[in-house]
């Protein structure tokens, strides 16, 4: 009775792609929603925060790929394998029809989700430690590992460590900075 009161219950058998993927969609959303220091629909209204958020689901899905994680949909429906931007994706920035479908599809997670703000944030704020090390920082040891370069999920892991020792304020700002530096 009570697991009614918290919504749909999902089972799966690949508990390690269900994580993998929920995985890809935090250091997405917590680690760009404490960096930049606003709620996801403010900041996946700009095409260049989009653009990092595919980034790095893309560079977390090439990891769980490389760690042998078949990955699940997420909620059933977010499909991380489509979402993750291809060789040719990856050297455009406007232009691709697949890319434009991919921004939409972001576009209405931030409308659906738009009052959604970083854990990550909050626990900064509160005195507490970012659990950014389990997220991004997971992603890019395990990269490491296996040879596999993730630069946008390490300059967040710096930038968000940044922020928690007070050497920084989350800002659109700081997540451009970021863009523009991982170019």
């Amino acid at each position: 009775r009570w697991l009614e009161a918290i919504g749909p219950v999902t089972l799966t058998k690949n508990l390690l792609g269900a994580r993998w993927s929920k995985l890809a969609i935090n250091c997405a959303i917590s680690s760009l929603g404490t960096v930049g220091g606003d709620r996801l629909g403010p900041l996946l209204r700009k095409r260049f925060v989009r653009r990092l958020a595919l980034e790095i689901m893309t560079e977390t899905v090439a990891v769980a790929r490389a760690e042998g994680v078949t990955l699940e949909k997420v909620s059933g429906t977010f499909d991380l394998d489509w979402l993750a931007l291809t060789d040719a994706e990856r050297q455009l920035t406007v232009g691709s029809p697949s890319l434009f479908a991919k921004h939409t599809l972001l576009l209405a997670v931030g409308t659906r989700y738009r009052r959604l703000r970083s854990i990550m944030l909050n626990a900064i704020e509160r005195g507490r430690e970012p659990a950014v090390d389990f997220l991004n920082g997971e992603v890019v040891e395990r990269g490491r590992e296996h040879g596999i370069d993730a630069p946008i999920n390490a300059a967040l892991l710096r930038e968000v460590r940044r922020i928690a020792q007070g050497e920084t304020s989350p800002s659109h700002a700081a997540v451009r900075a970021i863009y523009d530096q991982t170019r």
